[in-house]
């Protein structure tokens, strides 16, 4: 399920009709003072089906900074989206607790975008229709939602496809869009899914430095989901390292490369190479125990 900038999927449906580099931290706890975005605090979810219960995630304890970008990487089916899921209101803890602003979740999280790899444009809506929706469901007046379209469009790069439909867009234009729907409406968290999981390398690097310039001009929190190990390096501030179901953190780790970040040159230093390899590590022996299961 993908929301869009904190719309619930009943919303859409009525249109249709820090460390220095290389240090680890053994829990997800943010120092004394700092502003907390999102808290898992004890969390477990648990799913029940005819086959029994299903264990999904236990014993998340993670604290994400006010501007942050945090990624999340494991082996499948250990429950990375559940954590997001939760995050977003989407999903209610088993146990535990997850706190948004010092809040305690409780329903529909509106001040959260969520992006995944899954295309959610609507095919009869133009480009620049699309990424207006938010904002029309929401009752922003006109001159309004024209100037907030007209400059997320030209920050990502499209503002000549305005009068494009999504099939006459590339793959990566596609996700482009996506971006700017869910930036649009200026939510202060983004939930992040596998958003660049399906394109090519070279899509994927561009998009990769799209984000990461869009983020340090706005420093939203970011919870990013990844299976690419490299990704996750190169863009975090933090990584997180889940294993293999049920889902539980095993390793945080603080990554603490200057910023911005260019990522074709951080991608051959010694330090990265090294990052890379003792966290391989830790996913290698995960990835063979989920296999195994």
């Amino acid at each position: 399920m993908t929301r869009i900038a904190g719309l619930s999927a009943s919303e859409l449906s009525s249109e249709s009709a820090a460390a220095p580099a290389g240090s680890s931290e053994s829990r997800g706890a943010a120092a004394p003072g700092e502003e907390l975005q999102v808290e898992y605090s004890s969390v477990a979810r648990t799913f029940n089906g005819p086959l029994g219960s299903f264990v999904a995630v236990t014993d998340i304890d993670l604290q994400i900074r006010t501007g942050e970008f945090v990624c999340i990487i494991g082996p499948s089916g250990c429950g990375k989206s559940t954590l997001l899921n939760m995050a977003a209101g989407l999903l209610t803890p088993s146990e535990g607790e997850v706190s948004y602003s010092g809040k305690r979740v409780r329903e529909i999280n509106t001040d959260v975008g969520y992006v995944t790899q899954k295309d959610s444009l609507l095919p009869w809506r133009t480009v620049e229709r699309n990424v207006a929706l938010p904002l029309e469901l929401h009752k922003v007046r006109k001159p309004e939602r024209r100037r907030r379209v007209s400059e997320m469009l030209r920050r990502v790069g499209l503002e000549k496809f305005a009068d494009h439909y999504p099939s006459q867009l590339s793959g990566g234009m596609r996700q482009r869009a996506m971006l700017a729907q869910t930036w649009v409406y200026e939510p202060h968290t983004l939930l992040m899914d596998e958003p660049f999981g399906a394109l090519d390398a070279l899509l994927r690097t561009q998009l990769q430095e799209d984000l990461l310039e869009m983020w340090e001009r706005d420093r939203k929190t970011i919870l990013f989901v990844t299976h690419d190990l490299e990704e996750a390096i190169l863009m975090a501030d933090r990584v997180v390292v889940f294993g293999a179901a049920p889902g539980r953190i095993l390793h945080v780790e603080s990554v603490d490369f200057d910023r911005p970040r260019n990522l074709m040159e951080l991608r051959s230093t010694p330090e990265f190479v090294d990052m890379w390899k003792r966290l391989w590590h830790l996913l290698e022996t995960q990835i063979d125990a989920s296999g195994a299961q």
